[in-house]
């Protein structure tokens, strides 16, 4: 699965995170097709961190696939949850 124009250079130090997202992306789209269309995905990101991999998958749902979504990130740290 491609997320980026071939056009775009990714970082080298960010290839390894752009290739999680990637794989975690496509495993999501294999269990879509088991999910019904025509109702809300309710997803739990336990240890969320920073978010990277929800907001990734919010906008691959809702402007790719045009699947309506809702999001609800718990993470153990203040620290990341306050900057947002």
């Amino acid at each position: 699965m491609v997320l980026c124009p071939a056009k775009v250079k990714i970082k080298n130090d960010k290839i390894r995170k752009y290739n999680q997202i990637d794989h975690y992306v496509e495993l999501f789209d294999e269990m879509l097709t088991k999910l019904p269309r025509n109702k809300v995905i309710n997803i739990l990101d336990c240890g969320c961190g920073k978010s990277y991999l929800s907001f990734v998958l919010n906008y691959y749902l809702t402007e790719v696939k045009k699947v309506k979504c809702h999001f609800i990130g718990l993470d153990y740290k203040e620290s990341v949850i306050e900057t947002y």
